[in-house]
């Protein structure tokens, strides 16, 4: 995927202070996840991220403009904790909506994301996009957020600052099926002996496996879901935008 077609469709959801050497500029401090656009200035995120990002004393998304990045504030937000789903407003210029499909992948369908992990490079005022693909290794219920959604675990890890991406099919342009939310980790611990012919002994070490997989909430699982900020539910928001397939 190039990166000037990364850019229109994903944004960095920052949190920083106000510069006093410079009104009206925002010193970043740091990149708690990635947005898109539900079209227009209506933007789809992570809830962690809406709240990580909003304790700061400027909160906002960021933009690449004239060959810089710029900050756009966020002008109101909204969250769903039991979906880990939030929705704000910004107003960011040349933002891109995704299409949107409600059907279910079936495991090791292809699927891909883009966003900013571990982007933030404060000494060279950088910040960095990063692409990730693989399969949907399951489909599942979620038993980790209250209105236990149904998930798609990945083939690939999706690191911190990669929360709220989306998670498209790949194409051109893509079409998103969910939105990043973590990692699941699995552990299993397990004992082995060493027994010493000299001494007799038997020592027993026990050994910690971990699996760790990507966690994508599932189209379905929010589409029905009614919004302040559109008015409506994002199912019909995006039937009256013309951004959903079957």
């Amino acid at each position: 995927m190039a990166t000037v077609i990364a850019f229109d469709y994903v944004f960095p959801v920052i949190g920083g202070d106000r510069s006093n050497a410079r009104p009206g500029w925002t010193m970043v401090r740091n990149v708690f996840g990635t947005a898109f656009s539900l079209s227009g200035n209506i933007f789809l995120t992570a809830s962690h991220v809406i709240r990580a990002a909003a304790a700061h004393e400027s909160f906002g998304v960021c933009l690449v403009e004239d060959g810089v990045w710029g900050v756009r504030k966020i002008i109101r937000h909204e969250v769903f904790d039991d979906l880990n789903a939030g929705l704000f407003e910004a107003n960011v210029p040349g933002a891109k909506p995704l299409r949107w499909s409600a059907t279910e992948l079936s495991m090791l369908d292809s699927v891909a994301t883009v966003g900013f992990p571990y982007a933030l490079e404060i000494t060279q005022a950088k910040l960095n996009v990063r692409a990730f693909r693989g399969e949907v290794v399951s489909t599942k219920i979620w038993e980790g957020l209250s209105a236990k959604p149904r998930i798609y675990e990945l083939s690939f890890q999706c690191p911190r600052g990669l929360s709220g991406a989306p998670l498209w099919i790949p194409g051109n342009p893509p079409t998103a099926v969910g939105f990043i939310i973590g990692n699941s980790i699995m552990e299993i611990v397990h004992s082995e002996k060493e027994e010493s012919l000299d001494s007799g002994k038997t020592t027993i070490y026990e050994k910690t496996e971990s699996l760790r997989l990507g966690i994508a909430i599932q189209a379905q699982a929010i589409l029905d879901r009614r919004s302040d900020i559109l008015g409506t539910t994002l199912r019909e928001h995006l039937h009256r935008t013309s951004l959903i397939a079957a």
